[in-house]
């Protein structure tokens, strides 16, 4: 008989100074068998002490919170394992901005206002291959 081991449960936080985006985000992370919610911050100090206190694995972060991603490329440095996906506004969902959010640490990006199955599949597919874009979240237009 084989035995399959059960993939680790990923611990994901967010950042944002936006409270009503956790209120949105929470319920859908713990509905998942395969995260688990820890948490959020909503400024670098809260965010810094988030990830070393309760060590996620995944961290979304709306880019209001961090529009020039100079926190993201910190945390990166400090914790290099630490998988952060962008949560893009509407006024940064473009090209330029994700490039931007990509060279400052973010592995993957999504739009902030994606539905469940979009968020899932971008934290998912990020943390397996170790970056991932998801389709809908850069407009063209």
């Amino acid at each position: 008989m084989i035995s399959t081991m059960p993939a680790r449960v990923l611990r994901v936080a967010v950042i944002s100074s936006a409270s009503s985006l956790e209120r949105g985000v929470a319920p859908i992370i713990r509905e998942s068998r395969e995260l688990a919610w820890i948490g959020s911050a909503s400024d670098s100090d809260s965010a810094i002490h988030l990830c070393q206190v309760d060590s996620p694995d995944v961290l979304l972060v709306d880019s209001a919170s961090d529009p020039r991603w100079d926190l993201s490329l910190l945390l990166t440095a400090m914790f290099p394992d630490l998988v952060i996906v962008a949560l893009l506004r509407r006024n940064t969902r473009n090209s330029v901005a994700a490039a931007w959010a990509r060279l400052h640490g973010v592995r993957g990006i999504v739009g902030l206002n994606a539905d469940a199955e979009a968020l899932l599949t971008t934290i998912r597919t990020t943390v397996q291959s170790g970056q991932f874009v998801h389709p809908d979240a850069i407009s063209t237009t």
